[in-house]
């Protein structure tokens, strides 16, 4: 292993996937960085992503981990940590004072896991992002982790996606956000949200006066119902940019109720439709709604098959008309003052008078 470790570390970061590492494996590359003088210290970013370390016993990684007291990104991701693996590595965690991004996707934490995990997030002082992605956390473990939303201010991206967190579990997080302003990206794709779920997150984005500007709600259950609640909760929310309702079945009267708060909504820039079976009857509803919208940049309409692609174009060419409308320049309305112009001739004269005698004769006797 060593011709990989001397390849793959380097005096900031350490980048060892799809190496087959183990906790195991993990000691000996600590053992060869203290023969090869590295400086723990030094490091910024350590990547052991999808490797094959698993739990309960992670105190290789753990030593790791607290050696190197400088890191700010720590990937895990797909590898088999598991709840007792996480509380092996919670003391040395909890230690990393300018950690700023922790990555778990896939590692099989479950709700003990994840409770563990926003625990020690809520003890870092720097956490900007967490990801939590495919982790089997239900409704239970969303309780914790609308517990670390509330408690951690200085979190920014938070990405719980591919879980099993339910209606209520979402209603948990929903009811943690306005607690903190600061969180600015959240992922809540595939967690099995129905019209109940919407409820939840439409009662939050009517409240909200600052936090979330970007939402993933994709590959959720949502239908026309609870696409007409969440449109409800935009009409006039004022932070939102972009929103990702992609592979829900909304079918076409559902994706058409998702955008009708564009009539209204003004901040929205990016709205992703894709793969929501949306068909040429929608075609004219959503066109109504956002002809008037001056803000939306991009509507993502892909993998829709059931919609003929002029009708594709008839609607992109609408909010494209719109955004050239708003790109067009304003005439000015501000006007420089006479007596101000008449002062800069008199001082331009007399500066070409002073520099060559021909055109004295421009200017008055005084």
């Amino acid at each position: 292993m060593e011709e990989v470790f001397s390849s793959l570390v380097t005096e900031d970061a350490i980048d060892i996937r799809l190496e087959d590492m183990t906790d195991e494996r993990v000691g000996e590359l600590v053992s060869w960085m203290e023969k090869e003088g590295k400086d723990f210290n030094k490091l910024k970013e350590i990547d052991l992503g999808n490797n094959t370390i698993a739990g309960p016993d992670l105190s290789n990684v753990a030593e790791l981990l607290r050696r190197s007291t400088k890191v700010e990104d720590f990937d895990l991701r797909a590898n088999n940590i598991g709840k007792e693996g996480m509380f092996s590595l919670q003391v040395a965690l909890v230690g990393s004072s300018n950690l700023k991004t922790l990555s778990l996707d896939s590692c099989s934490l479950w709700d003990y896991g994840a409770q563990v995990v926003a625990n020690c997030a809520e003890q870092l002082p720097s956490l900007r992002t967490l990801r939590l992605v495919d982790n089997f956390i239900t409704e239970k473990g969303a309780e914790y982790v609308a517990s670390l939303i509330a408690k951690n201010t200085p979190l920014r991206e938070l990405y719980v996606d591919y879980n099993k967190m339910g209606d209520k579990g979402i209603a948990h997080i929903m009811d943690a956000l306005p607690k903190n302003k600061n969180i600015k990206s959240l992922g809540i794709g595939d967690n099995s949200v129905t019209c109940e779920g919407c409820t939840a997150i439409a009662n939050y984005l009517k409240k909200s006066k600052g936090g979330v500007i970007h939402m993933d709600l994709s590959v959720n259950q949502i239908e026309e119902a609870g696409a007409r609640i969440l449109s409800q909760g935009l009409a006039h929310n004022t932070t939102l940019r972009s929103l990702d309702m992609g592979a829900n079945p909304l079918y076409s009267m559902g994706a058409a109720a998702m955008c009708e708060f564009l009539s209204t909504n003004k901040t929205m820039r990016k709205l992703d439709l894709t793969n929501l079976h949306m068909g040429d009857e929608a075609t004219e509803p959503i066109c109504n709604s956002i002809k008037d919208n001056k803000t939306i940049l991009d509507i993502v309409m892909m993998l829709n098959e059931e919609m003929d692609m002029k009708n594709k174009e008839k609607i992109a060419v609408t909010y494209f008309a719109n955004r050239e409308r708003k790109d067009e320049p304003k005439p000015s309305s501000k006007r420089v003052p006479v007596a101000v112009c008449a002062f800069l001739v008199v001082i331009i004269l007399l500066f070409m008078a002073s520099t060559n005698d021909q055109f004295s004769a421009y200017l008055p006797e005084l």
